[in-house]
């Protein structure tokens, strides 16, 4: 029995707990990864890739490429091409793929993945006294999955087209919610609701704000019930830009003449409770260098970039990046990290949150199941066969002095 409880146990035992603990810290490990094609950077354009779709199986991505000027602002891009990927095809050609994209294209995936919408608007011919009408058509081309088959084109004015979550592609235009491939109505959308203007549709949810008061009160409803799912207190200047699935949690983003186009959020909120955060208020921001944000369809999930936390000086010399940027993903009501990926720049959530794809600074994107799960069993794995290892060596080292000392007698 002393045998086995002797010292070489013991550092062997201990050698397996070091090793299962730095095991259990590593990050999480994806389920699939592959490489878009891009082309060659150049001193006035950069390589970029971006995810705008993920399926809730995790099968299809939809990606988004092209060369944009260097940072920190990357305003120009240039040989811009959205294309459609099936993961389970063992060839690394896209299904769908719109080439050079002259205006600005909006990609959409339906939650049960038979079906894709590409959306393009165009503005309208001027009026006959020369007058421009400020409006727009788009043209809605639906195709099937996985063939990539295009099914039908249709034309609409609408100014918000998604799929519900039934995957009917709907369209809101002239304050009513219609099917697109029918025309049917589904809901009439009340212009004013005690007060409040109709601002803009969100998936499920209408925004109303009454922009008489400074700062703006904001009303989200669900459009189907007329149900008020969350109120707040936003300024005029910003823009609601992401609703989580029970319109409890708001993103918001701070417009400015270098947000125009769109960005990520910069602040977020949860209305039933008043938690919110301010992705502004790190040391050093810059609005210019218009940080990645997203949160994830249940609003409980954050992921953003930010600076690479310094080490502690007496910590410097390891290994590890120190400069730079990183991608956090955070429970952003406690602050509590799940992932910090210093070589991601954004990621990408399914609808239904259980999938996330991260696109790396190297073009290469990775594909993991979420929430993260710990590999129990290799970390399991790891400890017993580093305890194994080291009682071996120790074991062996041992017959080998027993056996010099017989010879020496």
């Amino acid at each position: 029995m002393k045998r086995w409880l002797g010292p070489r146990v013991w550092i062997a035992l201990m050698a397996g707990i070091a090793a299962g603990l730095l095991a259990w810290m590593l990050p999480p490990l994806p389920s699939g990864r592959f490489m878009v094609s891009v082309p060659r950077p150049t001193e006035e354009r950069q390589p970029f890739v971006q995810v705008l779709g993920l399926s809730s199986d995790g099968r299809y991505v939809i990606t988004r490429q092209g060369m944009a000027e260097p940072p920190p602002f990357m305003f120009d891009v240039t040989d811009v091409s959205i294309a459609v990927w099936d993961r389970q095809r063992g060839s690394q050609l896209p299904v769908i793929t719109h080439e050079k994209l002259a205006v600005h294209g909006m990609p959409l995936l339906s939650p049960d993945a038979a079906t894709y919408a590409f959306i393009t608007s165009i503005p309208d011919e001027p009026a006959p006294d020369g007058r421009t009408t400020n409006t727009f058509t788009s043209s809605i081309k639906l195709y099937e999955l996985p063939s990539g088959r295009e099914l039908k084109e249709f034309k609409s004015s609408a100014v918000a087209i998604w799929f519900s979550r039934d995957s009917k592609l709907l369209a809101y235009e002239k304050g009513a919610v219609h099917e697109v491939k029918t025309g049917r109505q589904v809901s009439q959308v009340p212009s004013q609701i005690e007060g409040y203007k109709f601002q803009q549709i969100k998936g499920d949810h209408a925004v109303y704000h009454d922009d008489k008061v400074r700062p703006a009160e904001v009303r989200v409803y669900d459009w189907r019930t007329g149900e008020l799912r969350a109120s707040a207190t936003l300024p005029i200047s910003e823009y609601v830009t992401q609703i989580s699935d029970d319109g409890h949690v708001l993103c918001w983003l701070e417009w400015s003449w270098l947000t125009l186009g769109g960005g990520p959020p910069t602040k977020i909120l949860d209305a039933s409770t008043g938690v919110q955060r301010d992705l502004h208020s790190r040391p050093g921001y810059k609005l210019y260098e218009r940080v990645f944000a997203v949160a994830s369809p249940d609003g409980e999930i954050l992921a953003f970039r930010d600076d690479v936390a310094p080490l502690h000086k007496w910590l410097r010399w390891l290994p590890i990046q120190q400069t730079g940027k990183r991608l956090r993903i955070t429970r952003w009501k406690t602050n509590e990290e799940l992932v910090a990926w210093p070589t991601v720049k954004e990621v990408c959530f399914s609808a239904d949150g259980k999938h996330l794809a991260a696109v790396r600074e190297d073009h290469v994107i990775e594909f993991y199941e979420f929430p993260f799960r710990k590999p129990w069993g290799l970390i399991a794995g790891v400890a017993v066969a580093v305890a194994a290892s080291s009682w071996s060596v120790g074991w062996w080292w041992s017959r080998r002095r027993s056996r010099k000392s017989e010879g020496a007698i």
